[in-house]
């Protein structure tokens, strides 16, 4: 039996996202096929296991690092996941004014980092980024989008990097509508389900399904992000006197009332300026949803030819594609592109490969 010691950044399971619900996911399915996972903490000896994998390293780089210099002083392998991707137009969407010319001078620096290695001592996380992703044995990723990049940003050897995609669960297929219906008297609406921040661009998507003039509901599921408090702000301001726009707030993943707004939809949304690719709009395909998501980061190689692409700075864009999945018939397609690529069974073999390589 492989013993497998799994570090991750303890905050985002605190915040919750894509990265940590694949992570839970996929644990479950190793156990199932006998690798013994545990989570890293301060009673665990790194002498303890056969391989140590580090997930989302671009969360906490530093100690990624560390954990991972630490095993090869021991003669351990090691695994990370950066979970990256680097876009400088999503990065400008976040400021405004004299901010926005500060994050472009930002991102020019850290791109300089992370090609070169070269902070001029200020011990960026970058640079330990870059240093955690070279020295270890292994990269996953979950595109072949993001190897290119990530191959290129932090000038890496190909040859380690190994695509895992991303899965999802297929108890989404059996999402029943009638639990949020009878709640909230809407269906056949337009959903958008995930953060409320710059990045995710909610604020657009509001203007271009008030401009798509759309005889139906957009409801957003989602806690603001606390950095972007003016944003949300904005975002309520622009909704508040358009009766059809409902905010219902966060609901965890497991949640009942979850499920069933994605079966309940017409249309999910995620106008993003970059997916990775989108675990909500996975789990909304299943529910029988028709699919709207930005052209931006690793989005076609999972929904494929089976959604509609939106330019995320082009409200034309967002709007135009709202209006052709709400008119267009429900389609079994995406789903059964969805259950014959990503189901967490054949993810969790993928991964099982590259324990393999190293055991």
């Amino acid at each position: 039996m492989v013993k497998l010691l799994i570090a991750a950044p303890q905050h985002s399971f605190h915040i919750g996202g894509g990265a940590e619900i694949a992570l839970v996911e996929l644990v479950g399915y190793l156990k199932k096929k006998g690798v013994k996972c545990d989570f890293f903490d301060f009673s665990k000896s790194l002498k303890d296991y056969d391989l140590i994998y580090l997930h989302n390293i671009a969360q906490f780089p530093i100690e990624a690092y560390k954990i991972v210099s630490i095993a090869n002083t021991l003669g351990l392998k090691t695994i990370v996941n950066p979970t990256y991707w680097s876009s400088l137009e999503a990065l400008l969407e976040c400021g405004q004014g004299i901010m926005k010319a500060a994050y472009m001078m930002a991102w020019f620096l850290l791109t300089f980092i992370s090609k070169t290695g070269i902070d001029f001592g200020a011990e960026s996380g970058y640079k330990y980024l870059r240093l955690a992703l070279n020295e270890s044995d292994r990269i996953i990723v979950n595109s072949k989008s993001e190897a290119k990049l990530i191959s290129n940003f932090f000038s890496l050897n190909e040859e380690k990097i190994r695509v895992v995609y991303n899965g999802v669960s297929e108890d989404f297929c059996n999402s029943d509508p009638k639990y949020f219906v009878d709640t909230y008297g809407i269906s056949d609406f337009i959903l958008y389900v995930g953060r409320i921040d710059p990045r995710k661009n909610i604020l657009r998507l509001i203007k271009a399904f008030k401009k798509a003039k759309l005889d139906t509901d957009l409801v957003v599921i989602g806690k603001p992000d606390p950095y972007y408090q003016s944003y949300f702000q904005k975002c309520l301001s622009e909704a508040k006197n358009s009766e059809n726009i409902h905010f219902l707030g966060h609901l965890t993943h497991d949640s009942v009332m979850l499920k069933s707004a994605y079966a309940a939809s017409k249309v999910f949304v995620l106008p993003s300026f970059y997916e990775t690719p989108g675990l909500a709009a996975m789990e909304a395909a299943l529910a029988g949803a028709n699919v709207v998501i930005t052209d931006r980061g690793a989005t076609r190689e999972y929904f494929s030819k089976y959604a509609i692409y939106v330019d995320p700075g082009d409200l034309k864009s967002i709007a135009h594609g709202l209006m052709t999945a709400y008119y267009k018939p429900r389609s079994t397609a995406l789903r059964k592109h969805i259950l014959n690529n990503f189901t967490w069974d054949k993810v969790s073999n993928d991964f099982l490969k590259v324990l393999e390589e190293l055991s």
